[in-house]
């Protein structure tokens, strides 16, 4: 704000480049009140209908737990990119609200304005994981693969839930070399969690073939 109120005093005009770094700025710092003078000079200057401002917005709103205004922000402004839908699906899923998420997630793709990418996917599976849903996980992963997005490890991670993905991870026996990441999660996982549960994959026999079938695999292709 200090910056803002300066400039009007040398006559010089925030723009929506300055808004969108006060407004990250904000998030980071948790900065409510602050976040809400600066909506108000936006306002005022007529900023809200930029793009870039609006998923700041967004964006700042989220970080700081608001987010029903963020969910407002979001529906009354037509103005939404992949950005705009990341930010706001993502924040009720990170802040345990996966039903809303999901219902964002179904508005999306009905409206069909843009196509869901990788950070939606972590965000979607995540969800999935949370509802201990795993039909609902292998839809998205699906999805995942027919598309040709990224199997990058933040996703992994969510489709390997240890206490409900267990015995969806044999599945990933058929990934392709490009996907050695996902191996060395496996490879892990186990290292890290020897406590691991069984859930119907005996630990001494078919889980240990599982490793070594995925190490090997992963040196033939490497």
């Amino acid at each position: 704000m200090l910056i803002v109120n300066r400039n009007s005093n040398i006559s010089l005009r925030p723009d929506n480049y300055t808004f969108p770094l006060l407004f990250k700025t904000c998030a980071r710092l948790v900065l409510l009140y602050m976040g809400h003078e600066i909506l108000g000079h936006v306002q005022k200057m007529g900023y809200d209908c930029d793009i870039f401002v609006h998923n700041t917005l967004i964006h700042f709103l989220v970080s700081c737990g608001e987010l029903d205004a963020a969910g407002k922000v979001f529906g009354e402004n037509s103005m939404r990119d992949l950005v705009s839908w990341n930010s706001l699906v993502n924040g009720y899923v990170e802040s345990g609200k996966v039903k809303d998420a999901l219902r964002m997630y179904k508005k999306m793709e009905r409206e069909r304005d843009v196509n869901p990418d990788e950070v939606i996917m972590i965000g979607m599976v995540s969800a999935s994981a949370q509802l201990e849903d795993l039909r609902l996980g292998k839809e998205f992963h699906q999805y995942i693969r027919e598309k040709g997005l990224n199997m990058s490890i933040p996703i992994a991670s969510a489709l390997m839930d240890i206490s409900n993905f267990i015995r969806y991870s044999i599945q990933f026996l058929s990934v392709q070399a490009s996907e050695i990441p996902l191996y060395l999660f496996l490879l892990v996982l186990h290292i890290q969690y020897p406590e691991w549960p069984d859930h119907g994959v005996p630990k001494d026999t078919t889980f240990f073939i599982l490793v070594i079938h995925v190490f090997v695999k992963m040196l033939a292709e490497a």
